[in-house]
């Protein structure tokens, strides 16, 4: 804004200044929680004239300045934010009129009727900024969006509408996530694209969450000359950094932050991409780097940090940090995978080893400690920072399929997604089991888990062995048997009334369990690929122990 002071505005150019265009037009916002969520009213509304100055004196047109990313930068005002949104896109109003109309009209009233009643949106949303007709408005988007694409889990798109809600009519609303959504999977459907971090979000878990391990690796990387002293203190504490960016992104850092630091972030976010959540993700922990580190307790640290983070984060600090983020695409390639043979010798052996979980004893009663590292490094890297934990052991809770479901059940429909171990030590001391990206629960005829899911065993010589599903729909789809190869990638798991099982086709389930959970039998599975789990190839198998390690 130049050299110029922020006068901050009276309490009658206040309430004027929300009484304007810009807050009205939707019929969507709560201007009173509006204005309650703002970090300092007075000096808000005087920024905004400065803003407001300060575009009005370029001369070039208003597509030229959105093609300046360093100038947006400096902030937009509200008075333009929706003739921004549409122009982005090039959207007309008349025409996203004409286009929301034609969706909704073949939606029946009773559908609307049951939006309306269960609000499947609403546990997504957090310190939103919509009144009564705006949470109505958000479902709507939200089930239409859902009836024109697959979206398996996109937290953050549900966040995004919350935000144009209070700029746009719901008409525009849906036209500008629309042209996101399409953005979002031409950019993301290619690896060089994908690389490019140019899209807004993801449409399956999968995707999601090599979003946050993408995020994760880049903190390593433009980090590792360093101590990366908050990643060291949150696992000596025990505390999930991955459940805290998980919160950061899919409720887009309103519970961390005054609602015109949200704003203008998604202004950002609107016109670069998802790498600018990377940049606040990264700035809004190291402007609290000495209050993170001060705290001690895992129970604590969520409530502390967002007191601190929502009352102490100055925009001008955090803004600045941000943006001088050095990033590259070699830091955050989504594109990356890791080798799924655990080498102890790799190169970056040591950038690995900070995502050992931090355990005083294994988490695991039939792996030893060095077992169960070895295993941790088959995860994901979007695991690997997680916390292990052991829900249901045989031994000590029973051998009963029913007793495993319960014990894994009050995790399934958490709002943080879960994963989990599923180890087995038989009788002939064989150790196998698989990694599912799910919490195991009963699904009866339904497959469940993603390519992510593998099967693992250790040998005699305590060596591992991992297997991953065989085939990749995007590798496949030129093929003849490409639907069939998709159906075998599907067959993951499937949770019985009386049987659990991974894998399918070939001879049968590479693991499949009794309603009791002390017999079970493993076969050469299509989806996998796998030969027989047992070392001896017996086809059945009796269970010694068997557990559930939660991720």
């Amino acid at each position: 804004m130049g050299n110029k002071e922020i006068v901050p505005a009276t309490h009658q150019e206040i309430d004027e200044y929300f009484k304007t265009e810009a807050f009205t037009i939707s019929k969507s916002c709560n201007v009173d929680k509006l204005q309650t969520n703002i970090s300092d009213l007075a000096m808000y509304v005087g920024g905004q004239k400065l803003l407001e100055e300060l575009w009005s004196s370029k001369k070039a047109t208003f597509g030229d300045i959105l093609n300046k990313k360093e100038f947006c930068r400096r902030g937009v005002p509200d008075s333009i934010r929706r003739k921004l949104f549409l122009m982005h896109f090039d959207l007309e109003p008349l025409k996203c009129q004409v286009a929301y109309k034609a969706a909704y009209d073949g939606t029946n009233e009773e559908e609307i009727e049951i939006l309306q009643e269960d609000k499947p949106s609403q546990p997504f949303l957090v310190n939103h900024c919509l009144n009564e007709a705006g949470e109505r408005n958000l479902e709507i988007i939200v089930h239409l969006l859902h009836k024109q694409k697959f979206i398996e889990y996109s937290p953050i798109l549900i966040n995004t509408i919350s935000i144009l809600l209070i700029y746009l009519p719901v008409e525009e609303a849906y036209c500008v996530v629309q042209k996101m959504m399409e953005e979002s999977s031409k950019l993301i459907g290619k690896s060089k694209s994908k690389k490019m971090m140019r899209w807004y979000f993801s449409f399956t878990k999968t995707d999601y969450f090599h979003t946050l391990s993408a995020f994760i690796m880049s903190y390593i990387a433009t980090t590792k000359f360093k101590k990366r002293s908050i990643l060291i203190h949150l696992q000596s504490i025990g505390y999930d950094l991955n459940e805290l960016l998980d919160e950061m992104f899919k409720y887009f850092f309103q519970s961390y932050l005054k609602i015109d630091y949200v704003i203008d972030i998604f202004t950002f976010y609107y016109l670069e991409g998802i790498k600018v959540l990377f940049r606040f993700a990264y700035a809004t922990l190291k402007v609290h780097k000495k209050r993170i580190k001060d705290i001690v307790d895992p129970t604590k640290f969520k409530d502390q940090f967002l007191k601190f983070a929502k009352d102490k984060t100055e925009w001008d600090y955090l803004h600045e940090r941000a943006f001088k983020y050095k990033l590259t695409h070699n830091h955050y390639d989504i594109t990356k995978t890791d080798e799924v043979i655990l080498q102890e010798e790799r190169e970056e052996y040591k950038i690995v080893s900070d995502f050992l979980p931090n355990v005083k004893e294994c988490p695991s009663e039939i792996l030893s400690l060095k077992q169960f590292y070895r295993l941790w490094m088959m995860l994901p890297e979007y695991c690997q920072i997680r916390v292990p934990d052991q829900i249901y052991s045989g031994n000590n809770d029973g051998f009963s399929l029913s007793t495993l479901y319960a014990k894994c059940n009050a995790y399934h429909k958490a709002m943080s997604v879960k994963f989990v171990f599923l180890i087995i030590k038989t009788v002939e001391g064989d150790i196998f089991g698989g990694f599912i990206d799910n919490v195991i629960y009963k699904s009866v005829t339904k497959f469940y888990g993603s390519s992510e899911c593998f099967l693992f065993s250790f040998n005699e010589d305590k060596s591992s062995k991992i297997k991953k599903a065989t085939s990749d729909p995007e590798e496949s789809k030129d093929s003849k048997d490409s639907k069939e190869e998709e159906e075998k990638l599907e067959q993951i798991c499937v949770g019985g009334m009386d049987y659990f099982a991974m894998g399918s086709g070939g001879d049968g389930p590479a693991i499949y369990l009794n309603e009791s959970l002390q017999e079970g039998q493993t076969n050469c599975s299509d989806t996998f690929g796998n030969e027989r789990l047992t070392s001896n190839k017996s086809h059945k198998f009796c269970v010694q122990n068997i557990e559930v390690i939660l991720i």
